[in-house]
Formats: C-alpha cells, structure tokens, sequence
C-alpha cells in the first residue's frame, strides 16, 4: 500500500519511497520481532535461574505457625508461642527444640516494666520458665516429676514428685508477680 499512496501523492518519486518503506517493513518488523522473541525468552531463562537467589524466607514478617501436643494440631496462630517455639529451637544447641508444646502463659512480675517478663511454657515432655529479659531457661523440670498444681488466689503453687536440679524452690505465679522463695521444704 505504501508504494500506491507514495505514487499518488508524489508521482514516480512517491511510488520509489513507498516501495522502499513497504520493502524495508517487510524485512524489519520480522526481524524486530525474533530479536524481541529471544530478548524475552533470554529474560524468562535468567528469572527461572536466579528465582531462589532472593530467599524469601530469610525475611520473614512473623515466626512459623506452632503444632501442639503430640499429634502436632494447630490452633489459631499466637506470637508468644510461635517465639518460645522458636526460641527453644536455637537455645543450647536445641536442647528442647523436640518439645510437644501445649501451652504457655506470660509473666510479667513488674506491670510498668513490660520487658522483663516470663514465659511458663506447659509441653508434653517439659515444664520450664523463659527469662525474655535473659533470654534463657530460669528452670526446667520433666513433666513426669509434676506432682500437683494448685490453684491459689495470688497463683498458682506447683508440687514435684522430686526437687529441682540446682536448688529447692517455691514458686508463686500470678499475673502480677513473680516470687521466688527459697526454702528448705518439699513444695516446689
């Protein structure tokens, strides 16, 4: 078409510059297009390649979603018990990375101080008290040494079957405070 538009508007010089732009169209735009084609097809090769590089993981937005209890159900996503779980995963060498959590409760001993706290973590295997402020286990005991809990006003008192590994203690839990008594006695 471009030689018959170039011919009516310019003569026999319109038709040669028509017939020029019509030629040269017919090998250009082709040619545009298989170098467009392997411009993004080089481009899908290097995304395919390099999608792992960037890690998504490594920036996460929270902690990965618990399980709980034996049969590792899941319940409506908590960040405290994602964090311990997490926690307990890295500390000493994973040591209590393996536990069947079922629960855990937040301590704060000192209502205006909300960074020193305390978790009570209740699993299958173990029961232990998290240090946030410390970042460490206060104290551990295996589940099967739990005697009895009984539930007080100011908390709760927890018996054992055996004494704690490093020391004799009282334990009161309360939402409010946190004591510990040291005592010679068989409540712990």
């Amino acid at each position: 078409m471009k030689p018959l538009e170039g011919a009516k508007k310019e003569g026999v010089k319109g038709f040669l510059k028509g017939a020029w732009k019509g030629v040269s169209g017919l090998i250009v735009k082709p040619l545009t297009g298989v170098l467009d084609a392997a411009s993004k097809t080089s481009e899908g090769i290097k995304n395919t390649a390099t999608r792992d590089d960037e890690k998504p993981n490594q920036n996460r937005e929270r902690f990965p979603r618990p399980f709980y209890g034996i049969e590792q159900f899941y319940r409506t996503y908590l960040a405290t018990d994602a964090e311990i779980v997490y926690l307990l995963q890295i500390y000493n060498k994973g040591e209590f990375s393996n536990i069947s959590l079922l629960y855990t409760f937040d301590i704060f001993p000192n209502p205006s101080d909300k960074e020193e706290y305390f978790v009570l973590v209740l699993s299958v295997e173990t029961v232990l008290l998290w240090s946030a402020k410390n970042a460490e286990i206060a104290w551990d005991f295996p589940s099967r040494d739990l005697s009895k809990a009984i539930p007080r006003v100011e908390g709760v008192t927890i018996h054992l079957k055996k004494s704690l590994k490093t020391t004799n203690v009282k334990l009161i839990l309360d939402a409010r405070e946190l004591l510990y008594s040291i005592g010679k006695n068989t409540e712990h």
